[in-house]
């Protein structure tokens, strides 16, 4: 109940199953962007659903649905066997809001992603997108962060779009460029979120993996720049 109403807060629309058989069912009735399945359920349990649901998309050749492990247990061995079962990610019980909504932005489709982004815009949590401790390390008084942020918010827009446009363009030298500006100036004034995907692409082209880069920037870069935007907008407006 509190899973469902913390991913219905966030603005999702949310269907529950009692077991592993009974979401199954609803999977092959219709499609969803996202799976979260406790491990341990009765008659099919959340590794036996998620293998059974990993084996029909490669037999009928579906894209693969994220599926994240919902667990009390943090041990290693736990984690390992949710990713042997095919589980893409783990999250905690209890599940705190921010962690939900980090992996929600980084599994969910782009529109899906976006609609996160847009329904926290309004709420305390969007705070954390800017961390205030390193941005007063450079700047005590409010109205130097202020301007700060305005000028960064305005070049960052800018490295934004080269960046999108590098990916698009398959030139890895100059994704690299501009990730290392975005991370650069972002990390001055805390914006450690967007600094966390910028290294997410980065490593994905130094790795020779400009699909993976492209894939992450898809998915998560818009909606991070608007929650950022909208935690500049509320700090400025203050």
């Amino acid at each position: 109940m509190v899973l469902k109403q913390q991913l219905q807060s966030l603005g999702l629309q949310v269907e529950v199953a009692a077991s592993g058989s009974e979401a199954l069912a609803l999977w092959r009735a219709s499609p969803f962007d996202l799976l979260i399945t406790d491990c341990h359920m009765p008659e099919m349990d959340g590794y036996e659903l998620t293998r059974a649901i990993r084996d029909i998309e490669r037999l009928e050749t579906r894209v693969p649905m994220p599926i994240l492990a919902w667990t009390a247990n943090v041990l290693h061995e736990e984690q390992q066997r949710c990713v042997a079962a095919g589980m893409d990610a783990v999250l905690t019980k209890p599940t705190d809001l921010l962690e939900l909504r980090e992996k929600l932005l980084y599994w969910l489709k782009r529109d899906s992603a976006m609609l996160v982004a847009q329904q926290l815009a309004g709420q305390d949590i969007v705070a954390a997108a800017i961390n205030m401790q390193i941005l007063s390390k450079v700047a005590k008084r409010a109205v130097t962060k202020v301007a700060m942020l305005r000028e960064f918010e305005v070049h960052n827009r800018n490295d934004v779009a080269n960046l999108l446009a590098a990916l698009q363009a398959g030139n890895a030298a100059a994704v690299e460029r501009s990730a290392k500006r975005i991370k650069a100036a972002s990390a001055m004034v805390g914006a450690m979120e967007l600094v966390a995907l910028c290294d997410k692409i980065e490593a994905a082209v130094l790795q020779g993996d400009m699909g993976e880069a492209r894939r992450v920037a898809d998915t998560q870069l818009s909606a991070t720049v608007q929650s950022l935007a909208a935690c500049i907008a509320k700090f400025v407006d203050e």
